[in-house]
């Protein structure tokens, strides 16, 4: 039945793959270089290509972004700011004549 089988394939750990009798040593190498030393060479590959593709921004660039942020800080601030006007006024009305 399917679940027998499920149930045969979730029973065997990690361990039992690699110390099984059917297979050498240089096969356990080869399926543990597959699974662990690929992956991470390949992460590192691609890490440091993308740091050297990586710029610092000039100066121009640099105050753009500042620029950028700044106005948006201030646009956040005056929102804030506006909820808080609105919100005092209509605390004291619902709260004030209790």
């Amino acid at each position: 039945t399917p679940f027998a089988v499920f149930i045969a394939f979730v029973s065997i750990t990690p361990f039992q793959l690699f110390t099984s009798n059917n297979s050498t040593m240089a096969e356990q190498e080869g399926a543990i270089s597959g699974m662990v030393v690929k992956p991470l060479t390949k992460f590192y590959k691609d890490s440091y290509n993308l740091v050297n593709k990586c710029t610092k921004p000039d100066g121009k660039e640099f105050m753009r972004i500042a620029t950028a942020t700044g106005v948006g800080l201030l646009i956040l601030g005056g929102i804030g700011f506006m909820v808080k006007l609105i919100h005092l006024p209509v605390n004291q009305i619902l709260l004030g004549s209790a």
